[in-house]
């Protein structure tokens, strides 16, 4: 079992890594800068963080099996983009992504177009980018 230190730092980076996904995607897409991509201070969005901790914790039994994994990931994520839109709306009462245009969504919180890439980032994440992370974290000094 892992101290709660390692599952911070893994939230905080890939909180991290998420708010440059998105700011980057959205300022692509609206070819102007975009910033503010959440109802957090700061250049994180915990949407990604807590889903790369769940993904840590119940996927990784899974990464022998790369198709397993990629299933597995897009639902992960995809339950978790649900369940954070219908939070924060019932909270905020404000919708921050809606993908009622899109076919294949359902209640515009969720759609075909977004699960794909999950399970492709979700592979991605447990192959590639958390060895790395892993090892970044082992060659810090205890506190």
């Amino acid at each position: 079992m892992y101290k709660i230190c390692y599952w911070f730092f893994f939230f905080m980076i890939y909180s991290f890594i998420g708010y440059l996904a998105e700011i980057t995607c959205c300022s692509i897409n609206n070819k102007k800068l975009i910033v503010n991509r959440g109802f957090c201070l700061g250049p994180y969005l915990p949407i990604y963080g807590s889903s790369s901790v769940i993904m840590n914790i119940f996927l990784a039994k899974y990464s022998k099996d790369i198709i397993t994994l990629f299933v597995m990931s897009a639902f992960v994520c995809t339950l978790m983009e649900y369940m954070t839109s219908l939070i924060l709306e019932k909270i905020f009462h404000a919708r921050w992504w809606d993908y009622s245009n899109k076919k294949y969504n359902i209640n515009g919180r969720i759609c075909l177009d977004t699960m794909i890439p999950f399970g492709i980032l979700g592979v991605f994440i447990m192959y590639v980018t958390n060895p790395f992370f892993v090892r970044l974290y082992n060659s810090l000094p205890d506190i």
